[in-house]
């Protein structure tokens, strides 16, 4: 789906659509907040009172989270990182000459005070535009009015489950595991466009259903929490029908795949972080580890290749090259195909660097997922 298109399965919530309109219609308001636990639709929210109010051409959306894809990387990489008090925010810069309206999505990336501090001086500099702000907290600042998103009631998830009705059957237990939460929701709603409704039933019944809790509270490694539950149900689903039937993995798409792996290490106890789709930087996975010895963190590239296609040298070497360029500890190239002779080559030369796992040794993690075995890698 567009990023910019609204989700066919958008649930109406016309008390706080209303007043995210009321602001933009107002003479006197500029500066809204929009904030509000991970995955609780405000940025879906604020989409769609812009784009039903033909407002889309005069509206400059940004999110922070594309705009700091290289510095999260960093943070993970070498800890914390801060931005320079001093500097203006570069994207205000760029915001076009017809834009009215702009939209900071993923504001939480930016340190309070000074996107604070630049959205004063953006303000004061350009009177004929307004500015919404998306976040999980609240970010205080002078003039500004502020709106709470909250997970649905049991009503609004009724209100969802109607076009499932099999699901309905089932909604005070499916709101017991979402607490409210769309996002979640919309996963139960996608299991069903790839699995039975009996398979849907049993995960809601088994002992791997968690606590979708996602407050807004959650600080250090927020990314990675905030995404985590919908990674581990999914795979977990995956992983237990991959057990009986190994070759289903070839089935799985290439996302699907790199979240297979990328739940598998997690579970082994380290951090991990799903790189965005559509970057290039020769990663997919970021796992990172605190030992004795120090942080230790490992590029992972995930290869969902068919087994007659066997990845090459040309692959290996890029992992390399991206090991060197974010000066991590090491590196990992996964895939359901294997190796050439080439690629072994190069990885013996470099093995304290890099590391080559295949079908055989992805299907023996399957095996062992859950078992409490650490991962070689």
């Amino acid at each position: 789906m567009n990023k910019n298109q609204i989700p066919d399965t958008y649930i109406a919530r016309k008390g706080l659509e209303n007043e995210v309109l009321d602001f933009v219609l107002s003479d006197e308001m500029r500066f809204l907040q929009v904030f509000g636990a991970a995955g609780v639709g405000k940025t879906t929210l604020t989409r769609q009172v812009l784009w039903s109010n033909k407002l889309e051409n005069f509206v400059e959306w940004v999110s922070l989270a594309d705009y700091s894809r290289l510095k999260r990387t960093n943070k993970i990489l070498f800890g914390d990182f801060s931005v320079d008090p001093d500097r203006k925010f570069d994207l205000f810069k760029h915001v076009n000459t017809d834009t009215k309206i702009l939209v900071i999505d993923d504001a939480d990336l930016m340190n309070p005070a000074v996107l604070n501090s630049n959205i004063t001086h953006f303000l004061n500099n350009n009177s004929k535009i307004k500015v919404i702000l998306i976040s999980r907290e609240y970010i205080y600042a002078f003039h500004s009015k502020a709106i709470l998103v909250s997970p649905f009631t049991y009503e609004e998830t009724n209100g969802f489950l109607k076009r499932r009705k099999q699901l309905l059957n089932f909604s005070t237990e499916i709101f017991k595991v979402v607490q409210g939460n769309p996002l979640i929701l919309q996963m139960f709603d996608d299991y069903l466009n790839k699995y039975s409704f009996e398979e849907v039933k049993n995960l809601l019944e088994s002992p791997l259903r968690l606590n979708f809790s996602l407050g807004s509270q959650a600080k250090e490694n927020e990314l990675i929490k905030s995404v985590r539950p919908s990674i581990v149900t999914v795979e977990s689903l995956l992983i237990e029908k991959i057990k009986q039937n190994p070759k289903d993995i070839h089935q799985l798409s290439p996302r699907e795949f790199e979240r297979l792996i990328a739940e598998i290490i997690s579970e082994s106890g380290w951090k991990v972080e799903l790189t965005p789709q559509t970057r290039d930087g020769g990663m997919d996975i970021i796992a990172s580890n605190h030992t004795l010895l120090g942080k230790h963190v490992c590029l992972i590239e995930a290869k969902k290749y068919r087994p007659n296609n066997p990845v090459g040298v040309s692959l290996v070497r890029n992992l390399y090259g991206t090991l060197l360029d974010y000066q991590a500890n090491s590196s990992l190239l996964v895939t359901t195909s294997r190796f050439t002779k080439d690629a072994q080559k190069f990885q013996k030369r470099h093995k304290n660097l890099i590391g080559l796992k295949d079908y055989g040794n992805v299907i023996d993690w399957v095996e062992n997922y859950k078992k409490n075995i650490n991962l070689r890698f």
